[in-house]
């Protein structure tokens, strides 16, 4: 998830990784589920807007979030 995140642990941002701790745990939230294809592959689907997706609904959000903190951490002298 880390490197999904783009976090490079290689270059000191281990700060990051409770971010990539809590993006493998987020729930599907409603609307949308959870669900599998034929293959066993996990997609996702909006009862709302009809709308599914193979990424977490969540993603963007957390991908945000590795942003703005990288943004907001003092940079070291």
């Amino acid at each position: 998830m880390a490197h999904y995140l783009g976090i490079a642990v290689e270059r000191g941002e281990v700060y990051l990784l409770g971010v990539a701790r809590e993006a493998i745990c987020a729930p599907v939230l409603p609307p949308w589920q959870e669900l599998e294809d034929a293959r066993g592959n996990p997609y996702y689907y909006n009862h709302h807007t009809r709308d599914s997706c193979r990424r977490h609904p969540l993603d963007s959000q957390f991908l945000q979030l590795v942003s703005t903190v990288r943004r907001a951490r003092p940079r070291a002298p």
